[in-house]
């Protein structure tokens, strides 16, 4: 048995997602899985350094399979990033499938 400290997740921040724009997040269950497309990471205005230890984003992700993932928090698995857990609010649907949204603040 060892006492080393694990490896710390990186912080999740927007430049950390702008380069995953259009890649593949996985969230999956033992009987369904659900891959997600990143479309968009985007700023979110105004940072007060006061109150924010990050600038604000927006993730928006595209998911074909119609079966709606509930408003909560998702491990969500990437090739690059590894496993996240994000919480995904569903904010629509379109010809491209399900859109959920991912806020920081």
């Amino acid at each position: 048995m060892t006492n080393q400290p694990e490896a710390a997740a990186p912080p999740l921040t927007l430049e950390l997602f702008q380069p995953e724009v259009g890649s593949t997040f996985t969230v999956a269950f033992p009987d369904a899985r659900f891959d997600l497309e990143l479309r968009e990471a985007t700023a979110l205005g105004f940072r007060d350094p006061h109150v924010h230890s990050r600038h604000p984003f927006t993730l928006l992700f595209v998911c074909p399979d119609r079966r709606a993932l509930a408003q909560g928090t998702y491990a969500i698995d990437h090739e690059r990033l590894g496993m996240l857990e994000i919480f995904l609010v569903p904010v629509g649907a379109d010809t491209a499938g399900v859109q959920y949204e991912a806020i920081f603040n």
